[in-house]
């Protein structure tokens, strides 16, 4: 994700797009707080980036996701329902 006007003009117009077709968006390189305050704007409802975290391999990613504390401070930072999220997670739990 850039951070220009560009970048947001164009992320502007997907978001519409995507919801209209029913589908989800993911926001790729999400490094500061203000992208991350834009695509809450825009309701992007997932984002990945060093923000979040440096690349760490999946069993790592997993129980840090399964981590209630870590839960627990990341769901405030994002837009996406809380029971989806939480299905979503349990569906982790289950693999």
């Amino acid at each position: 994700m850039g951070s220009g006007q560009k970048e947001e003009n164009i992320i502007s117009a997907i978001m519409p797009l995507a919801r209209s077709l029913g589908m989800d968006v993911v926001a790729e390189g999400v490094e500061t707080e203000e992208q991350l305050v834009f695509l809450k704007e825009v309701e992007c409802k997932y984002a990945q980036g060093f923000y979040f975290s440096k690349p760490i391999p999946a069993e790592e990613a997993q129980k840090l996701l399964l981590n209630p504390v870590i839960r627990q401070r990341a769901l405030p930072q994002i837009n996406a329902e809380p029971a989806q999220i939480e299905s979503r997670l349990a569906e982790l739990a289950n693999v």
